[in-house]
């Protein structure tokens, strides 16, 4: 960089992003409902076919899930009815799909159900095929996308032609004869056509039985009020509900009713009303009232939600542009084995940017787990830039030094992080990102700071996270079920700015909404 090479600021001793293997398991905290709904956001990767997701060098589960229990039981607090789904999944194998409002501990539930398949499965770990609609989705369960692990191509729905391709893929190919128990999240997002052909390949790929499914027990669980299948050229949707196979298979369908994330009656019935597309006129005036603006708070702007990414993109580009100081940039060191081509459209699906620039007083969100209190959506604040510590400097699980130069070190970014425990202050070192086949060969590679700029969010990437202080303009949304997902992010409204309120753009699915209705008479 032209100019002065600025001065790197003199600090103690702060945490550096987890560099070194930890000496000894570290022990994670019983993971509570407060604890869980703590503010936090993600972001992923997806790989479709023979590729198996990977946000770091061999992402332990640990930094996702609580640490295993010896008994194969979970670690989490749960409530009296998420145990008894718990039940219903672990010990009676029923195939089942759990779901409920925005906040009522569903993504909780999962990871507890995950935690305890885990440990009943432990000796057979292809048994258990943890999976959901979106590779977002899957980062945050440990898990990977349906397409993923299935090999299975997108928008094909000739059964006969995927069945030739999965053949080709032999890991697949076994993954789909050896499955036990298939979970799905974020099941909204699972177009019916989809679901059936799920149902199709396993009859066919598996040995012979008149089970759904071929025999395999389906887990499925999320919120059909919220963003519904993605569809081409203004077809219909079609939900998953909707398919031959839900049907057939999903026996049991439980619904989640005590919320945790919003404490507020009021706001939950509000949210309520908001996720049925049902608004009342007191409603309205309370949603018209909450436009007045959030005051600051520990120097972090409110969280703007965006519903396309490059409205998202531009607000982060104009913040940083009104920032003064220089600007340190970053650029990710790519490698890989993979075509050209393909290698580059694995790498943009990573969590980690090719280009990230930064100055001091952005506003950042961690795109890498590394606490239980510093997650992957951990949002902060820089506040300075410094040379690594150490002699050889600073370094990540990839183990690279953070290095510009022979004896030239780069400056690194020091941000504090505002996390449900407090202030905590983090050197963010480059970190290593990867993709890799089934076979375990390195296809794609970057070497990045884990952090992305994060004044705005897309409501996509907000979708099952909790986020404290949140500013969301509903004139922009197109999509039913958009300011649901959006208004349902915060954790109160006292932490919620609404624009552009209008009860008409407030809309759930009809087809949704009625068969919701049938479901809960049913049950």
């Amino acid at each position: 960089m032209p100019g002065t090479k600025p001065r790197p600021i003199k600090r103690k001793a702060y945490n550096t992003l987890a560099g070194s293997k930890a000496k000894g398991p570290v022990k994670l905290q019983r993971t509570t409902l407060d604890a869980f709904f703590a503010p936090r956001q993600s972001a992923t990767d997806v790989h479709p076919g023979c590729i198996k997701e990977q946000g770091t060098a061999d992402r332990p589960l640990s930094h996702s899930l609580p640490a295993q229990k010896q008994n194969g039981r979970h670690d989490f607090a749960l409530s009296a009815e998420q145990e008894t789904v718990l039940r219903m999944v672990v010990d009676d194998e029923r195939n089942m799909f759990f779901t409920g409002s925005a906040g009522t501990g569903k993504s909780l539930l999962l990871r507890a159900i995950i935690q305890s398949l885990r440990g009943k499965y432990a000796n057979k770990a292809d048994s258990l095929a943890i999976c959901a609609s979106t590779g977002m989705a899957a980062q945050n369960i440990g898990g990977t996308t349906l397409h993923a692990w299935g090999a299975i191509t997108p928008g094909v729905f000739d059964v006969d032609k995927q069945i030739s391709y999965i053949k080709t893929c032999r890991p697949a190919h076994r993954r789909w004869k050896t499955v036990k128990v298939l979970v799905i999240d974020e099941v909204s997002m699972v177009d019916g056509q989809l679901f059936n052909l799920l149902a199709a390949l396993s009859a066919i790929l598996r040995k012979k039985t008149d089970r759904p499914f071929g025999g395999i027990q389906v887990v499925v669980t999320g919120d059909f009020f919220q963003l519904p299948p993605v569809t081409q050229g203004g077809k219909d949707v079609f939900f998953a509900f909707q398919s031959d196979a839900w049907k057939e298979s999903i026996g049991r369908t439980v619904t989640l009713t005590q919320v945790f994330r919003q404490k507020d009656n009021d706001f939950v019935n509000l949210l309520n009303e908001l996720r049925r597309g049902e608004i009342t006129p007191a409603t309205q005036r309370v949603l018209t009232g909450l436009s007045r603006p959030l005051p600051q708070d520990d120097c972090l702007l409110p969280t703007q939600l965006f519903p396309l990414r490059t409205e998202v993109d531009r607000a982060n580009a104009t913040r940083l542009a009104a920032l003064g100081g220089p600007v340190h940039a970053f650029v990710a060191r790519d490698s890989g084995s993979a075509e050209s081509r393909k290698r580059q459209r694995l790498l943009d699906n990573m969590m980690a940017v090719g280009f990230l620039e930064l100055k001091r007083d952005a506003q950042v969100m961690l795109v890498k787990n590394v606490s239980e209190t510093l997650v992957n959506g951990s949002v902060g604040k820089v506040v300075g830039f410094s040379e690594p510590e150490g002699d050889g400097g600073s370094s990540g699980n990839n183990g690279q030094k953070a290095e510009k130069g022979a004896g030239d070190f780069e400056l690194l970014p020091l941000v504090e992080f505002s996390t449900f425990r407090g202030k905590e202050m983090l050197l963010v070192a480059r970190d290593e990102f990867r993709a890799e086949d089934s076979e375990g060969k390195l296809l794609a590679r970057r070497v990045q700071i884990p952090l992305v700029l994060a004044w705005a969010v897309s409501i996509h990437k907000a979708q099952g996270q909790t986020i404290q202080r949140v500013k969301v303009d509903l004139s922009k949304v197109f999509e039913k079920g958009q300011s649901y997902v959006a208004l349902s992010r915060a954790a109160s409204m006292e932490g919620l700015q609404v624009m552009g309120f209008d009860a008409r753009r407030v809309k759930a699915h009809p087809q949704v909404v009625e068969w919701s209705k049938s479901s809960e008479q049913a049950s």
